[in-house]
């Protein structure tokens, strides 16, 4: 005989599972260059899942917008010291990818 299935923890898990999933998916942005996509995923990993996200075709990291073409010298918003720690963090992922290609 097969053991009973508890619907509970399926539907829990159901629920977890697309949670986990719209979370994954508002990491893509939508219409925006591979460039772009790679500099949030760099930013996404190093300041924090929860500090990162799109805002439309701009990026938004810890309350700093980093609009087109993505560079550091585009930032705008935030706390002065934070604006000024993303433009170095943008640098250093930009500078990192040169080097590397």
């Amino acid at each position: 005989e097969l053991p009973d299935i508890d619907w509970d923890v399926i539907e829990r898990q159901e629920r977890e599972f697309i949670a986990a999933e719209e979370e994954r998916l508002k990491t893509f942005g939508v219409g925006v260059t591979a460039e772009a996509q790679d500099l949030f995923d760099a930013l996404h990993v190093s300041q924090g899942s929860r500090s990162t996200s799109w805002d439309g075709d701009t990026i938004v990291c810890h309350g700093v917008r980093i609009p087109k073409p993505y560079e550091p010298n585009c930032c705008s918003h935030g706390e002065p010291q934070t604006l000024e720690r993303i433009r170095k963090v943008i640098a250093g992922i930009k500078d990192k990818k040169a080097r590397e290609s």
